[in-house]
């Protein structure tokens, strides 16, 4: 890596409010104390994060940092049993709707953050270099509104204080094969549910003994379909279900903000579980049929709904398949639903750092190097370390300044645009029951064993008594 890049300035305004020089002068540098910084995440290979850590040990040469990534299956519980133990990470990333679950085990950004900072000076011919301790001045709250997706700050900024930052802000998109629509004369990729509806009739095929060979698109049912939680999810959303109110109680079962004689939570988990439903027109799914992503990689499935993370997988498995990625669909044509606004749903995960470390200046340092700093390449253009982390996992940015950038790319383009209408909503200090009951009431509804309005009231009080 050249080493001209990687001294860039950081975009957000650092203040030097003191500086005291470690350095000797000549060409020599002192270093500061050695610090070794631990790194747990999950899913990314160290290679994700490489070009990064690289250029901050450049810049901070005293800092080392060491990439662990473990097993999703193992993650959670090899993260408590360190901490339990204290031995746990110095940072590690938490998913964007985890923060109220482990918040107790974060540390909070610092409004200074004390760090030796590697200072070149002179021409080619005669560099001086020196370490000098330098206290800088963190991003504000409003300055992560100002440079993040409008998500990220309302998920991560809570009392006031910074909780962390992430390079990616994922959302849910359609994915389809574009052989399939071709072969049944779907011209144009749906844009609208009603879309969808219209072109279950067209996709859908049978066999001699009456069971779907063929599926439109992986909706309805909850055990076979990867996230169906999120898709019920963000079509309440769209729909205009409140999640939570004001005053921070579970809404997703109350009237519309917008008609009071209509449930919208309601509506969305009708609208859903129909796909399932043989009685219905747009009967396209059951639990017999395959798990979705390998239904799609066996040109079984036409459409089905994913985030950019399932990418690589995709690319990987199936490298004949003939694979689009489109917006999400949306009520309306122009891409807008209920209230007029565009609804996208987010997922990501937030780069924090541990309660426990002992060096919570140089972990904050680091976390912001690596989501908000940006360098000047040969041309003059404007790169981000994010960059690197990106274009290795396929994810879309989560800085609105690299938006433009990537939303022309085929893959990611999709995603990276709905990031600046992505929502998300506070689901407790355990989320994971969160999926665990509305899946419930997608099976209660499949089943019969409730009807629409008792299987949301079910699912809010399930919730509600946990929140």
């Amino acid at each position: 890596m050249n080493k001209l890049k990687i001294f860039g300035i950081f975009l957000i305004l650092t203040v030097i409010v003191t500086g005291c020089s470690l350095g000797s002068g000549g060409g020599s540098s002192q270093q500061a104390k050695p610090v070794t910084l631990e790194f747990w995440g999950v899913f990314d290979s160290s290679d994700a994060y490489k070009d990064i850590i690289v250029a901050y040990q450049t810049a901070r040469p005293n800092i080392k940092i060491n990439y662990k990534k473990l097993h999703w299956g193992e993650y959670e519980r090899e993260l408590l049993e360190a901490w339990a133990e204290d031995r746990g990470p110095d940072m590690f990333l938490v998913h964007n709707d985890w923060i109220g679950k482990y918040q107790t085990k974060m540390s909070p950004m610092p409004a200074k953050l004390t760090v030796p900072v590697l200072i070149t000076t002179g021409s080619s011919f005669s560099k001086k270099t020196k370490t000098e301790v330098k206290k800088i001045t963190s991003p504000t709250p409003d300055q992560i509104k100002k440079f993040f997706v409008d998500v990220v700050y309302r998920d991560v900024v809570r009392d006031g204080q910074v909780w962390g930052l992430p390079l990616s802000v994922d959302t849910l998109a359609l994915f389809y094969n574009q052989t399939i629509l071709d072969s049944v004369g779907v011209v144009e990729v749906p844009k609208t549910w009603q879309e969808i509806v219209e072109a279950v009739k067209k996709v859908t095929r049978y066999d001699s003994e009456g069971n779907i060979s063929r599926s439109a698109i992986a909706m309805g049912g909850a055990n076979n379909i990867l996230r169906s939680d999120d898709i019920l999810t963000l079509l309440m959303m769209q729909n205009g279900t409140t999640m939570v109110d004001s005053g921070g109680s579970i809404a997703f079962d109350d009237r519309s903000i917008y008609d009071n004689k209509l449930y919208p939570g309601i509506r969305a988990l009708e609208f859903y579980t129909d796909f399932a439903m043989p009685m219905k027109d747009v009967y396209t799914w059951n639990s017999q049929f395959s798990e979705a992503t390998d239904a799609f990689l066996q040109g079984k499935l036409a459409m089905m709904f994913g985030f950019s993370y399932q990418l690589p997988y995709l690319k990987a498995q199936g490298p004949s398949l003939d694979l689009g990625i489109a917006p999400m669909v949306h009520i309306n044509s122009d891409g807008t639903d209920s209230g007029g606004q565009s609804t996208n749903l987010a997922d990501y995960w937030i780069l924090s750092g541990s309660k426990k470390t002992e060096n919570i200046d140089e972990v904050w340092d680091f976390i912001t190097f690596s989501t908000m700093n940006s360098y000047k390449d040969k041309t003059g253009q404007n790169i981000y370390q994010a960059e690197s982390y990106l274009n290795k996992t396929l994810k879309p940015p989560a800085l609105r300044g690299l938006i433009n950038k990537y939303r022309e790319d085929p893959l990611v383009g999709p995603f990276a645009y709905q990031a600046l209408s992505a929502k998300s909503w506070y689901q407790g200090k355990t989320p994971e029951h969160v999926e665990s009951v509305f899946n419930q009431a997608i099976r209660d509804i499949l089943s019969g064993s409730k009807d629409y309005k008792d299987a949301i009231k079910y699912a809010a009080k399930a919730i509600s008594s946990t929140y």
